[in-house]
């Protein structure tokens, strides 16, 4: 998917993506970017169709892997944090969360790619737990 999203908005991005006028092509290509992954924006299907593209995966297998990351992956922890903070997530990204509970507002971080042992994970909750219970 990155070696499709790279090729469309380098060889094209103006053909393929909406932008505002007036923005320089690096603001306009990191706009199509930010397109191209709204989950919401059906711009994906549409390119792959008008683009010829197969789909390699079954919608099951990408459900499943949503569920089940690799190990050691920063997307186990996701996923645990996800569980845990189900009602109480405002924002899940890719290096941090944004919690909230009522006027209680918290932004955690946690950038590193791998290593996300169980430990590592139980450690990073009772971290989180902690500063939770300090708001």
């Amino acid at each position: 998917e990155w070696v499709i999203k790279k090729t469309l908005i380098e060889d094209g991005y103006q053909d393929h993506f909406h932008h505002e006028e007036g923005l320089d092509e690096a603001s306009a290509k990191e706009a199509a970017a930010f397109q191209y992954t709204a989950v919401t924006d059906p711009l994906f299907d549409e390119l792959s169709e008008r683009n010829g593209l197969r789909t390699i995966v079954s919608e099951a297998e990408v459900e499943r892997a949503f569920l089940e990351p690799p190990a050691d992956s920063r997307v186990t922890l996701r996923v645990a944090l996800a569980r845990r903070l189900e009602g109480s997530l405002e924002t899940l990204s890719w290096s941090y969360l944004k919690y909230r509970e009522g006027r209680k507002r918290l932004t955690f971080q946690f950038e590193s790619l791998d290593g996300w042992t169980e430990d590592r994970i139980a450690w990073t909750m009772n971290d989180l737990d902690s500063k939770i219970s300090d708001l």
